[in-house]
């Protein structure tokens, strides 16, 4: 008797579960984080869903971020800024398109696997990762702008760069006191700071660097020179390092 009950449950579930999905036409757009996951649960097949029920929560945004996240980010018209969806999650503080793809996934995720969404949980965390980037970032402006008045328009400086071919990153470092590099592709070079150009609202605080002395490369390959002797090299501060904006070189003085 008692398995009997079981079945008829199982099916009456099935039937409810059908109807809601008949509510999901290819023109719907969710209005909250419940139709959101109820939705994918209707549209994504019983294989798609058992895959990603079994994929270990923190690798879910990895490896779902650019399938399954971009579908909702963009078929969701979450982008526009204007959507029931996206107003929602902005009412609750979340504006951001890529995190409200993520609460969503980890959501329907946490749903699969019978656990609590935790979706209140989920917002108070972004929530407080924002507020405490937003006061490093602070902390990281009054240190530049301390940092940047140490230096002095005819100051001489002495600076080096790396070349991290892993990465095929080309970070140069200034320092009114060098330190020795240990990187086996450094260069030491001197000059002398002919502007302090201000603040930019985009690269931060920045001075300009006329290269008087440039060493001879050691096993630096040709491609990997930044400048020359001669050059004027604009530089701007972050977390009291100065990196040059490689791209801003003044050959103008030549």
């Amino acid at each position: 008797m008692k398995k009997n009950l079981l079945i008829i449950l199982y099916f009456l579930n099935l039937s409810c579960k059908d109807d809601q999905c008949q509510n999901y036409n290819n023109d719907f757009l969710p209005k909250n984080i419940i139709e959101s996951i109820d939705y994918l649960e209707c549209k994504l097949n019983s294989s798609e869903l058992e895959s990603f029920k079994n994929t270990p929560e923190e690798d879910i945004i990895g490896k779902y971020h650019f399938t399954l996240g971009k579908y909702i980010r963009n078929e969701w018209e979450i982008w526009n800024g204007d959507t029931k969806l996206f107003v929602y999650f902005k009412e609750k503080g979340v504006s951001n398109p890529d995190k409200i793809s993520s609460i969503i996934l980890t959501s329907l995720h946490r749903k699969l696997n019978k656990k609590n969404i935790g979706f209140q949980e989920q917002i108070s965390d972004y929530l407080n990762l924002i507020e405490k980037s937003k006061v490093e970032f602070e902390n990281s402006r009054l240190n530049s702008e301390e940092y940047y008045a140490t230096f002095k328009v005819g100051d001489s400086v002495e600076f080096g760069f790396e070349v991290d071919y892993n990465n095929d990153k080309k970070i140069v470092i200034l320092k009114k006191n060098y330190s020795e590099y240990h990187h086996p592709y450094s260069c030491k070079a001197k000059g002398i700071i002919v502007n302090k150009d201000g603040l930019d609202t985009i690269f931060g605080y920045k001075i300009s660097v006329s290269v008087h002395e440039f060493c001879n490369y050691l096993n630096l390959k040709n491609e990997d020179k930044l400048f020359n002797k001669g050059d004027t090299i604009k530089f701007y501060i972050e977390r009291q390092n100065l990196k040059a904006i490689t791209n801003h070189v003044d050959n103008s003085n030549k």
